[in-house]
C-alpha cells in the first residue's frame, strides 16, 4: 500500500464566499464579489493526518514573504528552462522534484516558498493522486522545523507591537469597549479559509514566477468580516431595501415615525449611529428620473422639479455648477462636431476589433457572455488606463494596447505584448508547450493584437454623415463647420481621411487644444474655440453636437453654447443616463434631442 501523501505543490484559488459561511447572507454576497486569482502553493497536512483532513497552505511566489522574521521564505530549486534545456540551482534552495519548469529568460529569477504565514484551510480533502511537484523529504523536514520557529517568532513580534501600540494609545490594556469590539462577532470566526484546487480547462496556468495576490485578497476578506460582523447588518440592509421601494419624496426627520416608511427593528432603533445616518440613507434612496426623447423629464415629474428634493448624484459629479442655463436652438453660425459618436463610429470599431481578437471558441464556451459586455469592459479599461497615464504623454496605440491587456487579464486570456515580446499576464505553463508551439502562439497572438489596435485606430464614418454634413455645408449659409481633435492633433491626422469632405480642410481641426476621450471637455478646449471663431459670434450661436451629455453637453452649457444630443440606436454613450438632480435647472438639458445628423438638419430647418 502506498504511503499517504503528506505534501506537494498544487494550484489553489481563494474562495471568499465559502470562507464566509459563518457570516450573514449579505456578507457572503459581498465576499463573492472579491476578485481572486490562482496561485501555486505547498499543501501539507499535520502529522498523523497525511493525505486527509483539513490541510494548510504555504504560498509560492516570485516575491519573498511580507514578514520581516528570519527564515520567513525559502528559495526553491532546481529550475529547468524548457526552451533551452538549461538547469539553474541555488545551493541554499529547498530541493523540489521534479525541477520547476521555467523559461530561459526567467531561469535565474528565484521562486520563494513562504513559511510565514501558514494558512489554515476549511477543506477536508483527500489526496487521491500525488501532486506534480513535491519537496524532497529532507527539504520538507527543514521547512517544517525552521518554518515553525519562524511562525512563533512572527507571533511574538506581533504581540509585542500590539502591546506597544496599546501602551502608546491607552497607557496599558485596551479599554473595555475595544476588547468587546474585538470579541463581538468573532466568536464564530473559524479563522480558516476555503480554497478551490486545480484549474478549469479554459484557464491559463500561472508560472511559478507569478506574483501571488492571495494576501491582498485575504486583506479585503478580513476587512469585509469586520464590516459585516455587527448584528444589525441584515436589519439595516433590509430597511434600506424596503425604503428604496417606497420612493417617497421629501426628507425624513424620525425614520420610525414617517407614515409609509418601513419601521426599523428594535435593534436599529436603539443604535444612535443608525438614527444619525438614516437621513442620508433616505436621501440616497430617491428614485431617479430619466430624460425623454422629446428633451425633458416626464410630465408627471414637473411638480417635483421645483420642490426642495435633495440631489441625486452630488457625490458622483462634484464639479456640477449651481445651475445650468437653458439655451434655445436658433440658427447657429458655427457648428462644432464631436468626432467619435457623431462622425466616426468608434464603438463599432471596438466591437469589430474585439470580435476578431477574442478566441474563436470564447462565446461558444461562455454563451452567457455578450460582445456588448466586452465592449463596455474595454471602454472602462481604456478610461482607467488613460487616467493612469495622464501624467505622462502616451500615444493612442499604447493606450489601446494597455486596455486590451487589462481586458485579457480580466477575462483570463493570454495577451502578447508586442513591445516587450512577452506575456505580461497569466499564461500556459511552459511545461505544457514546446518552444516551437510557444513561438507560433506568440506570433499569432501578436498579429491578432496588432490587427485589433489597427481596427480601433481607424473607425469608419456613420452611413448618414457624408450626406448630412453636405446639407449643413451647402444650405447653412455662412455657417462654419468645425470638429475638435480627439486625444491629440497627431491622432486627428490619422482620422482625417475618414472624415466627410467638408471637414477635411482648414480651418477644420485647427484648434490649439485637443479633447480628452473619456472625461469632460476642459476649459482649454472652449478657450481655443473662442479664439478661432470671429469675435462677433455670440456663445449661443455656437452649436456643439455630441453623444456625450456628461462629457460635452454639460461643459458646453456652462459656456452658454447651444447643444444637440445625438442618441443613435445602440449607442452606449448616447443612451447613458446623466441626471444630477430632480430640479430641471440643476441638470444639463440639451437644446435639441435627435437620433441622427439628418434629424438635426430637419430641426435646423435645412432643405
Amino acid at each position: 500500500m502506498d504511503k499517504p501523501v503528506s505534501q506537494g505543490f498544487v494550484l489553489a484559488k481563494f474562495n471568499p464566499r465559502s470562507s464566509a459561511y459563518w457570516l450573514s447572507p449579505s456578507a457572503r454576497l459581498a465576499a463573492s464579489r472579491i476578485v481572486t486569482q490562482r496561485f501555486w502553493a505547498l499543501i501539507h497536512w499535520s502529522p498523523g493526518a497525511e493525505g486527509a483532513g483539513a490541510p494548510s497552505l504555504s504560498v509560492i511566489s516570485s516575491e519573498p514573504a511580507p514578514s520581516d522574521c528570519p527564515n520567513a521564505s525559502f528559495i526553491l530549486g532546481p529550475k529547468l528552462a524548457v526552451d533551452s534545456g538549461m538547469l539553474w540551482f541555488d545551493p541554499a534552495a529547498l530541493i523540489v522534484h521534479p525541477p520547476l519548469p521555467s523559461t530561459h529568460a526567467e531561469l535565474c529569477q528565484p521562486v520563494f516558498l513562504h513559511s510565514v504565514p501558514s494558512i489554515r484551510t476549511l477543506d477536508r480533502i483527500t489526496a487521491e493522486r500525488p501532486p506534480p511537484y513535491v519537496l524532497e523529504p529532507t527539504a520538507f523536514d527543514v521547512f517544517k522545523t525552521v518554518g515553525k520557529e519562524a511562525r512563533s517568532e512572527a507571533y511574538r513580534r506581533a504581540l509585542a507591537k500590539q502591546d506597544a501600540r496599546n501602551s502608546e494609545t491607552h497607557g496599558g490594556d485596551p479599554p473595555e469597549e475595544d476588547r468587546l469590539a474585538y470579541v463581538f462577532g468573532e466568536l464564530n470566526n473559524p479563522r480558516a479559509y476555503a480554497f478551490e484546487y486545480g484549474i478549469q480547462p479554459d484557464e491559463c496556468i500561472p508560472p511559478f514566477e507569478h506574483v501571488a495576490t492571495l494576501y491582498d485578497e485575504m486583506f479585503l476578506y478580513i476587512q469585509l468580516c469586520k464590516d459585516y460582523r455587527w448584528a444589525g447588518v441584515e436589519d439595516t440592509i433590509a430597511w434600506a431595501q424596503a425604503t428604496r421601494t417606497k420612493g417617497m419624496p421629501g426628507r425624513m426627520r424620525r425614520p420610525e415615525n414617517v407614515r409609509g416608511l418601513p419601521k426599523p427593528s428594535a435593534l436599529l432603533q436603539r443604535d444612535d449611529r443608525f438614527r444619525e445616518d438614516a437621513q442620508t440613507a433616505w436621501d440616497l434612496a430617491l428614485k431617479p428620473r430619466y430624460w425623454t426623447e422629446s428633451g425633458g423629464l416626464p410630465e408627471e415629474d414637473e411638480s417635483e422639479l421645483h420642490s426642495d428634493s435633495p440631489y441625486l448624484l452630488p457625490f458622483a459629479f462634484p464639479d456640477a455648477p449651481e445651475w445650468y442655463p437653458t439655451i434655445e436652438l436658433g440658427r447657429p453660425r458655427v457648428i462644432v462636431f464631436d468626432v467619435f459618436g457623431i462622425l466616426l463610429d468608434r464603438e463599432d470599431a471596438i466591437r469589430t476589433a474585439l470580435r476578431a481578437w477574442l478566441p474563436a471558441d470564447w462565446q461558444d464556451r461562455r454563451p452567457e457572455n455578450d460582445i456588448e459586455d466586452v465592449v463596455k469592459l474595454y471602454i472602462e479599461c481604456e478610461a482607467l488606463a488613460n487616467r493612469a497615464r495622464s501624467e505622462s504623454a502616451r500615444s493612442v496605440p499604447e493606450l489601446i494596447q494597455a486596455a486590451l491587456a487589462d481586458v485579457a487579464m480580466f477575462l483570463n486570456l493570454p495577451f502578447f505584448d508586442t513591445q516587450t515580446q512577452a506575456f505580461p499576464g497569466p499564461r500556459r505553463s511552459p511545461a505544457l508547450h514546446s518552444p516551437a508551439a510557444d513561438a507560433y502562439c506568440a506570433r499569432a497572438r501578436a498579429a491578432a493584437d496588432a490587427a485589433a489596435i489597427a481596427t480601433i485606430l481607424r473607425p469608419r464614418p456613420f452611413p448618414d454623415v457624408e450626406h448630412a454634413v453636405q446639407r449643413l455645408a451647402h444650405t447653412g449659409g455662412d455657417c462654419t463647420l468645425l470638429c475638435i481633435p480627439p486625444y491629440s492633433t497627431a491622432h486627428m491626422d490619422l482620422l482625417r481621411p475618414s472624415l466627410p469632405l467638408a471637414l477635411r480642410g482648414p480651418p477644420t481641426c485647427s484648434l490649439a487644444a485637443a479633447a480628452p476621450l473619456h472625461t469632460p471637455y476642459p476649459p482649454s478646449v472652449f478657450d481655443a474655440l473662442a479664439a478661432l471663431v470671429p469675435s462677433d459670434v455670440r456663445p449661443e450661436e455656437i452649436l456643439l453636437v455630441s453623444a456625450g451629455i456628461g462629457r460635452v453637453i454639460s461643459p458646453a452649457l456652462v459656456r452658454r453654447h447651444a447643444t444637440a444630443l445625438i442618441t443613435r440606436p445602440g449607442s452606449l454613450e448616447g443612451s447613458a443616463r446623466f441626471i444630477i438632480s430632480r430640479k430641471r435647472e440643476r441638470n444639463p438639458v440639451p437644446s435639441v434631442f435627435v437620433s441622427d445628423l439628418g434629424k438635426l438638419c430637419d430641426a435646423l430647418g435645412l432643405a
